[in-house]
Formats: structure tokens, C-alpha cells, sequence
């Protein structure tokens, strides 16, 4: 048994704060189960965290802005010197990474901040390149290719030359993604509903499933909203070429 792109397609038909429709769309290409699995499940953030506004020793230089120079006050400039002190030790910055760390940690991509941009750029490279190529998701890449690519993304995203060499196989482009998502140190699905995604999957009535995957996508945390919403998009245009990619075969 698995998990059926159209059903995840269909429950992001309608916006994510319109009532849920009784209306099934009939027309939605099928993925098979190890496709989407492979791409989402393998081992499917939180939703962004503000920070304080100001580090913790803020109460004590608004304590000394607010007293006048009186015998008492440290010494004129003195105070000048604590903010840029206070200033130079910024708070730790959040990690960003691309395998390994949770998807509100990793490098946002370009047209979406809740998306990670080597998700956009390996499903970008495939719509533009692989809808047609035979094998795509189902035959895997040069194991050593991928190793090499996977440490120099981790290492950083700032200088990506999408015309190199490396980014020509899209064999291997397409495990790089499904071997970002098996890295994900919290599922796509999350642990937490992932035995609820399977059983709303099971029902019977279609109505009832729908209902019931609409529910659970729009109670994902933002990222894992917006990066399935990708995904299945994608998955679904990759589905709609399966008579030449051979990727339900």
C-alpha cells in the first residue's frame, strides 16, 4: 500500500483556507507509491520562530539611557561603548544547511521562503530537462556523483553554476532530491501524522479521504505545507509525462 499522488494533489485543489469541497478532480495524473514515497517519506519545521527583538542585556542599556548624568552616571560615552560592545556580540546566527537539518533551517529557495532551494532547483532542472527522460525517479545516479554533490551543497548554495557539468545528469539530479529528503531529520509527513496520512489514505469513501488529507496537509507546519504543495505539484507534471519518461512502469 502507498500513498497516491493524485489524492495529495487533489486536497491541495482548493486554497488552503476555503472549506473543504465535496468536488473530486477525476482528471488528476496517478504516481505510483515508491515514487512519491521514495521523494517524501523516506527517512516526510516548525512554523518560523520570531526572535527577540533585542538580546537580554537590552533592560540594562535602556536603564542607562533613562537616567540623567548625576554623580551616580558611569562616565560620558561609557554607555556608547556598551551598545557597540552589545552589538558586537550578535546573537548566534540560525543554521542553514541543506542535508540533514530541518527544512525551516535550510537555504530558502527564490520563489518561496518556506520552500528549500535545492528542492526548487532539482525540480526545476527535471521540468526543464527530464519530463521526457526515460527512467527519471526510478533508474538512480552515479552513487559517487551524488556523494560529491551532496558535500559540496553542504558547504553552501551561494555560488551555484547550474551550466557545470555535474548538474547535467539527471539521474543524478533526481536522487540528489530524493536523498535530501531521506535526510530530513523530521519527515515530510511528520512522525506525528504519518500514521494518520496512512489511514486517511486507506478509506473507502473518497469524499471522506479527502476531507480527511485536506485536514491533515493544512495542519502541516509551514515548510512541510508549502515543500509537499511543491512536490506533489511537481510529481503530478512529472506523472503527466509518464508515457515517455516510463516513470510509472
Amino acid at each position: 500500500m502507498g500513498l497516491e499522488i493524485e489524492m495529495i494533489s487533489d486536497a491541495f485543489h482548493h486554497s488552503k483556507d476555503e472549506p473543504t469541497s465535496p468536488s473530486i478532480d477525476q482528471d488528476v495524473a496517478h504516481i505510483p507509491a515508491s515514487a512519491v514515497i521514495s521523494a517524501s517519506t523516506s527517512h516526510v519545521p516548525t512554523r518560523a520562530q520570531i526572535p527577540p527583538s533585542l538580546p537580554s542585556s537590552a533592560p540594562l542599556i535602556c536603564c542607562q539611557l533613562s537616567h540623567d548624568h548625576d554623580d551616580t552616571s558611569p562616565p560620558e560615552g561609557t554607555w556608547r561603548k556598551g551598545i557597540a560592545n552589545v552589538k558586537n556580540k550578535t546573537l548566534p546566527k540560525k543554521p542553514v544547511g541543506t542535508f540533514g537539518v530541518t527544512l525551516g533551517d535550510c537555504l530558502p529557495a527564490h520563489t518561496n521562503p518556506y520552500i528549500p532551494r535545492i528542492v526548487e532547483i532539482c525540480c526545476q532542472l527535471i521540468k526543464e530537462r527530464g519530463l521526457h527522460h526515460t527512467g527519471i525517479y526510478r533508474v538512480p545516479g552515479n552513487h559517487a556523483a551524488i556523494y560529491r554533490m551532496q558535500e559540496e551543497l553542504s558547504k553552501g548554495m551561494a555560488d551555484i553554476n547550474l551550466q557545470d557539468d555535474k548538474w547535467q545528469d539527471l539521474n543524478v539530479i533526481s536522487s540528489l532530491l530524493k536523498l535530501f529528503f531521506r535526510k530530513l531529520p523530521e519527515p515530510l509527513f511528520t512522525n506525528d501524522k504519518y500514521e494518520d496520512f496512512i489511514a486517511a489514505i486507506r478509506k473507502e469513501d473518497p469524499l471522506e479521504r479527502l476531507k480527511t488529507l485536506k485536514r491533515l496537509i493544512h495542519d502541516l507546519p509551514e515548510h512541510h505545507y508549502e515543500t509537499l504543495k511543491f512536490l506533489s505539484a511537481h510529481l503530478k507534471t512529472v506523472a503527466e509525462n509518464s508515457e515517455k519518461n516510463k516513470v510509472g512502469k
